[in-house]
């Protein structure tokens, strides 16, 4: 039983942190689009029609609602014992 739990554990952290790396690659690549984009506002007026800078705005929203939304990872047997 103790066995089981500890492995239970493990893929717990396991997967805790693999959602912590994607996210945080998530992340750089937000900061890469912003950087892109204010690059691109140094050099000057820009057309409205730009689809270029209509998809990092998206994008930019897009990652404000999941940062506003992180989800917390628990556990199913963490959940029955608490």
């Amino acid at each position: 039983m103790i066995i089981k739990e500890m492995r239970k554990g493990d893929y717990d952290l396991k997967v805790m942190r693999q959602e912590y790396y994607i996210g945080r690659q998530k992340a750089g690549r937000c900061l890469s689009l912003i950087q892109a984009a204010s690059e691109l506002h140094e050099q000057g007026a820009v057309d409205d029609r730009d689809a270029f800078l209509h998809g990092v705005r998206d994008l930019l929203s897009i990652h404000s609602n999941a940062q506003a939304a992180l989800p917390t990872y628990v556990s199913a047997p963490s959940i029955v014992q608490k």
